[in-house]
């Protein structure tokens, strides 16, 4: 049965045009909620410069853990913040993607999640964002790639394929419910996502609610 408990309010909360702007996210080109001034501010040479001064920028690099960049409900710069930490904070060899996940419906149900209370119902996440990581070189053949969720009850990193058997349950995904609830995923590299990504969280206000 599907039901959105405690998640029921967040998901009110944070609904509006987000979705339409964020799954529809390309490399080379910006959603509605990634602002113009996004493009004057870090454009040309003052790029890295303007970032790398940022408050989120700093915080992301003066957390003790990656775990404490988490406010709820805010997955999009929890996800900047947690890209940045990775590319700029530390020595990596693995490639980095962002992963937006949404639907039609702007309905998502996702299990094990914080803000849920409980692990075994879903959170009804009208988009999620969360950070994917894979090595430049694959151990022979296997896929090594991790899922870096801040808002999981799921160990910290999860390995891709454990995260999408967990999180997205087959009995979400019945034929009855497949066409309106199936997730969708657009992903993006993390480096485009540093420089371009900006939101005024407009699309939390309810504009009916005031």
């Amino acid at each position: 049965m599907l039901v959105a408990g405690g998640q029921r309010s967040a998901r009110n909360a944070c609904k509006g045009r987000a979705t339409d702007a964020l799954v529809g996210v390309e490399p080379n080109q910006h959603p509605h909620d990634m602002s113009e001034h996004a493009d004057h501010a870090l454009a040309g040479g003052g790029a890295s410069e303007a970032i790398h001064k940022s408050e989120a920028a700093l915080t992301a690099i003066s957390c003790s853990t990656e775990r404490e960049l988490r406010v709820p409900c805010y997955c999009e710069e929890n996800v900047w913040r947690l890209a940045y930490r990775r590319i700029y904070g530390r020595e990596t060899n693995e490639r980095l993607y962002v992963v937006f996940v949404s639907n039609e419906e702007r309905c998502c149900p996702m299990f094990s999640q914080l803000a849920q209370d409980d692990p075994d119902e879903p959170c009804l996440w009208d988009y999620h964002v969360l950070l994917l990581s894979s090595p430049t070189s694959a151990a022979n053949g296997v896929d090594k790639s991790l899922v870096w969720d801040i808002d999981s009850r799921l160990p910290y990193p999860t390995p891709a394929s454990v995260y999408l058997a967990t999180v997205f349950r087959e009995e979400c995904f019945r034929e009855e419910y497949r066409a309106r609830l199936a997730p969708r995923f657009r992903v993006i590299r993390a480096e485009h996502y540093l420089r371009y990504f900006f939101s005024d969280r407009k699309h939390m206000f309810d504009s009916e609610a005031g």
